[in-house]
């Protein structure tokens, strides 16, 4: 499955996920979720009860061991009513003592037995491989240069993590470096930029004493757009850090950069974020067949 180290087959009529990894089939309504995520598979199962589910709105049927591939794991068997309609779901929890592979399939209750048991099967037959080597741009219409000295840490959907430690949990770390890179969530028009910009870095989760130190246009890959170099302070640990931001915008939707650093750390990261910014270009349309 493009941009996961999961292989399952699908049935027929799918299509690749609209802002996830996995596969949705329109004339049905069903889903098929895939995340892997930085967390010991067995406690990742374990914590699939009836009263964590029950939290999320979900009312449990039933859990069993399971194996997938050769890695073992939970099935978990479950029920959701959302926006009216009540959907089956089946979620697969495995991986190893580091990383949980977590399959989410969610069927209509409407959906006939026959067409259910394949989507489960689906699931059940998936096998995970965390010896390949992943394509973060997967969901994106768009690349960019890898940042010099950071890792690619983990995807949100579309939204991209890098880190110096290619660990996604940064919140210890508040003077590690580190980048996100996403796209706006859906349709979004931006119609001045550089208030878009300055109001969007004043928004960022954590900062304190924001001073913006330069703002200006900044063009790249036929987009344009606004680049901010700030200063702030972590309101937790009191560090004090260099923003970078970077806004692209299209016709009906954007992209936003924002990296952070330690202050006194700018003259090694500032230019590379700036770099790989300035990387970003949109990929060649798909050839017809």
């Amino acid at each position: 499955m493009p941009g996961t180290r999961v292989s399952l087959a699908p049935p027929a009529g799918h299509a690749p996920g609209s802002g996830f990894f996995g596969y949705q089939w329109a004339d049905s309504g069903v889903s098929l979720i895939v995340a892997e995520l930085r967390a010991p598979s067995a406690e990742m199962g374990a914590g699939f009860d009836a009263e964590n589910l029950a939290k999320q709105g979900m009312t449990l049927l039933e859990a069993t061991d399971a194996k997938f591939g050769q890695h073992k794991g939970r099935l978990v068997h479950a029920t959701q009513r959302a926006n009216g309609v009540l959907y089956e779901k089946w979620l697969a929890v495995f991986g190893d003592e580091k990383r949980t592979v977590l399959i989410t399939l969610n069927l209509p209750d409407a959906l006939d037995d026959e067409r259910a048991a394949q989507f489960k099967a689906a699931v059940q037959g998936a096998v995970w491989d965390p010896t390949l080597q992943v394509d973060p741009f997967a969901l994106l219409p768009w690349t960019i240069a890898r940042p010099q000295g950071l890792e690619f840490a983990t995807n949100i959907g579309p939204t991209l993590l890098f880190t110096e430690d290619g660990e996604p949990v940064q919140k210890d770390k508040p003077a590690s470096a580190r980048l996100i890179v996403g796209p706006s969530a859906g349709e979004a028009k931006v119609a001045d930029a550089r208030k878009f910009a300055e109001s969007r870095i004043r928004k960022l989760p954590g900062m304190a004493d924001l001073e913006l130190e330069s703002s200006v246009e900044f063009a790249v890959g036929g987009r344009t757009g606004w680049e901010l170099v700030a200063r702030a302070t972590d309101r937790d640990s009191g560090q004090e850090l260099l923003l970078h931001q970077v806004l692209l915008v299209g016709q009906s939707d954007y992209v936003l950069f924002v990296g952070q650093c330690a202050r006194e750390q700018r003259d090694t990261w500032l230019p590379r974020f700036q770099a790989c910014a300035a990387s970003w270009k949109l990929k060649p349309p798909p050839e017809q067949k």
